[in-house]
């Protein structure tokens, strides 16, 4: 699968993370699957509306950007 590099700009969610969209019933489900095979992953942002799962690789952005700040509608998961 391919996974993209989100930036502010390009994500109404998080910033700094890999996303994949899911398009299963079991979304959250899947997404904490995805988590669980990446071994770097150490949460995942999950936004419902856009089906959009973030596996978070790090807990702080290089840039200064506040990686865990969330915006409506986008849940954390550690």
């Amino acid at each position: 699968s391919n996974f993209i590099r989100l930036n502010v700009t390009l994500s109404r969610c998080y910033t700094g993370a890999l996303y994949a969209p899911l398009s299963s019933i079991v979304q959250l489900i899947d997404c904490c699957a995805l988590c669980a095979k990446y071994s770097l992953c150490k949460g995942i942002n999950y936004h419902p509306t856009g089906r959009i799962c973030d596996l978070i690789t790090e807990l702080t952005d290089v840039i200064g950007t506040n990686l865990l700040k969330p915006v409506p509608d986008c849940t954390y998961w550690k």
